[in-house]
């Protein structure tokens, strides 16, 4: 997870509102990284396309912290995105398949 933490850092300018910002995703990464993976494990269930689906959602999040409203739960945002990412994906599977 860390590996991904660094990448969060390009976002933004480096001001002090937006450094503690990137540092309070970077932490919430680093402590939520398994669950995330135990979510995404329930969903998907099997442990390679639980792997892909968490590192999408990190790529979403990380997309759209700019977008994160700091008053709202960020536990609640990024599970969200989670699903949502898990949707979108049976969805294309679906089309696919026909």
């Amino acid at each position: 997870m860390e590996k991904r933490c660094e990448s969060i850092k390009r976002f933004g300018k480096e001001d002090g509102r937006t450094a503690a910002r990137n540092e309070i995703l970077e932490s919430f990464i680093r402590d939520s990284g398994e669950m995330a993976y135990q979510v995404a494990y329930s969903l998907a269930g099997n442990c390679e396309e639980a792997k892909e689906l968490v590192q999408e959602t990190l790529y979403r999040v990380t997309r759209a912290w700019k977008q994160y409203e700091a008053h709202k739960p960020l536990g609640r945002w990024f599970f969200a995105i989670l699903r949502n990412t898990f949707v979108d994906s049976r969805r294309r599977f679906e089309r696919r398949t026909g």
